[in-house]
């Protein structure tokens, strides 16, 4: 009786030793499609890159990931609907620099704390501006713009994605060192159309966008808002070839709700690096100007912080503040 009760007691104890690890597998994530939120309206750069590494990452998870546009104030919409998202896994932010380094340091008003509100999963890609002109505007060359743009102040016009966004703080770190006057005309969606139909005269585009118009002659590139010239625009300069120190590099990152589990946030970051080391997706970011980022989750992190204490010195050196 001794030895039967002993076996019975053996087997119940290996049998709730291992409850707990079947209700893991059962509840395994992810076990149901994950929402990717987009901050911008479709067709933007950052809605390309979310879509192109989103389904690659889908492929890797085994489920579905689906990109959620969210849309309105400049991306402070989507991104604080992120923040407030359940930390179950479910939901990741396609966050971008103006939203995530650049608005918390314009706005006296804030949806969403940036630093600790996310965990910062990994960066997805670094990307440069393009300074774009219609392609009826009379300046050809970067001087030309500068020369026009000092003899009649405030004459020419420049587009944004809103204020507080990269294009705007971009646009006005270059109007200060040229020492012009410009206009600054904010667009709710995207102003390409505006621009091309020479609505507005200039604005900057991220290369994901701009390349493909560049070189179809619809759009000309007057300068490229970064440190050093782009591989796939070899002969745009760069604005620091004109203003010794100039960077505007900007990057895509994935972020998750705090207190998302460190699990969830480490398997991201795995299939997400396998998904950006693939031929075929460094050759489509290679072709949209990007270059591919990677790394683990607190490299991302620390590269954040850095990225948010610069771009905060950046915005109070120029003084772009909104209340």
């Amino acid at each position: 009786m001794f030895d039967i009760d002993r076996r019975r007691f053996t087997l119940l104890a290996a049998a709730a030793g291992a409850a707990p690890r079947l209700a893991f597998a059962q509840n395994a994530w992810p076990s149901r499609p994950i929402r990717m939120v987009v901050p911008f309206g479709a067709g933007m750069s950052i809605d390309a890159l979310a879509r192109l590494l989103g389904d690659g990452l889908g492929k890797a998870l085994g489920q579905t990931v689906i990109v959620d546009n969210k849309p309105g104030a400049a991306g402070l919409i989507g991104t604080a609907d992120a923040a407030r998202s359940a930390p179950d896994g479910y939901t990741l932010l396609a966050g971008v620099t103006s939203v995530m380094s650049m608005s918390p340091h314009v706005y006296t008003k804030m949806p969403y704390q940036a630093l600790q509100d996310f965990t910062p999963i990994v960066r997805t890609a670094n990307f440069a501006f393009v300074l774009l002109a219609g392609v009826a505007q009379p300046y050809k060359t970067l001087p030309e713009l500068i020369q026009q743009a000092k003899a009649k102040p405030t004459s020419i016009d420049y587009a944004s994605v809103g204020v507080g966004t990269a294009p705007h703080i971009l646009m006005e770190m270059f109007a200060s060192l040229a020492d012009v006057k410009l206009t600054h005309i904010p667009y709710k969606s995207p102003f390409l159309s505006d621009l091309m139909g020479g609505q507005v005269a200039i604005g900057f585009e991220p290369t994901t966008t701009a390349i493909p118009l560049i070189r179809s002659g619809k759009v000309r590139a007057l300068a490229i808002g970064s440190k050093a010239r782009n591989p796939q625009l070899p002969d745009v300069p760069a604005l620091s070839e004109f203003f010794p120190g100039f960077e505007g590099d900007n990057w895509h990152g994935l972020f998750a709700p705090r207190g998302t589990p460190d699990t969830v946030i480490q398997l991201v970051n795995a299939e997400m690096n396998r998904v950006l080391q693939t031929n075929e997706i460094k050759s489509r970011l290679a072709d949209l100007g990007l270059q591919p980022g990677g790394g683990s989750s607190s490299e991302f992190r620390d590269y954040f912080r850095a990225d948010y204490a610069r771009w905060g010195e950046v915005i109070r050196q120029f003084n772009i503040r909104i209340d």
